[in-house]
């Protein structure tokens, strides 16, 4: 076998290595994020749902569809009388946990689709 030939087979191997290992780094990583967020995803909508509640605004929808005129008229508080009662903390941390699973997902399933097809 031909020295030169061989040493480029062993450096493929080497670099083929190199990629099945952080595949499977990046797997593991992003399999964690998807568990870890979903296992958050539980217990911030449950804290949104009890901040909604308490915040009183299904009122403010209950206006909307009994008194639409009245809603019409004074527009402009009515919006910002909904913003003031936003759980705005409740309703980020609800969002980002959201946004993590969704993105460490698309991550995920991007890696198994084209890594796994590339090594």
């Amino acid at each position: 076998m031909n020295p030169e030939t061989l040493l480029a087979q062993i450096m493929s191997r080497i670099q083929l290595e190199q990629k099945t290992r952080q595949l499977k780094k990046r797997l593991v990583l992003f399999l964690l994020m998807v568990i870890g967020s979903t296992a958050g995803l539980a217990p911030s909508f449950r804290w949104l749902w009890s901040e909604l509640v308490n915040s009183g605004i299904n009122h403010y929808f209950s206006l909307l569809f009994s008194d639409f005129g009245a809603v019409i008229s004074f527009w402009q508080e009515f919006l910002l009388s909904i913003l003031e009662a936003l759980p705005v903390m409740a309703l980020s941390i609800f969002l980002s946990m959201v946004l993590v699973f969704l993105l460490s997902l698309k991550f995920l399933t991007h890696d198994l689709r084209y890594g796994l097809k590339n090594l």
